[in-house]
């Protein structure tokens, strides 16, 4: 799956329908990974850059989507990415990350 420091964890105020929905918010995100369930509400995002990412992070927090907004954190590269949504214990705050 890459460098786990360039993915991000973005859950949503309702279900995502499909990649190009999230892709549509940052042009920075270079793939979208949806989980299996048909009801989640959250993905994991790539970046090609730290640079990317950091303004990835910007553009996403500031996005709403039917006035609510959007949950923004980074992957812990300690856990597999995609059971980030388990715990909120496996994900680090976003302000420590990008000092990394």
């Amino acid at each position: 799956m890459g460098n786990e420091k360039l993915k991000l964890y973005v859950r949503f105020p309702r279900k995502i329908e499909e990649e190009l929905e999230v892709k549509n918010l940052c042009p920075d995100i270079v793939s979208v990974h949806l989980p299996r369930q048909k009801s989640a509400r959250w993905c994991i995002v790539d970046f090609k850059t730290k640079e990317n990412l950091e303004e990835g992070v910007k553009i996403l927090k500031k996005c709403k989507i039917e006035g609510k907004p959007i949950i923004v954190k980074p992957v812990n590269n300690k856990e597999k990415s995609l059971s980030v949504h388990k715990s909120t214990d496996s994900v680090k705050s976003v302000e420590h990350f990008l000092q990394s």
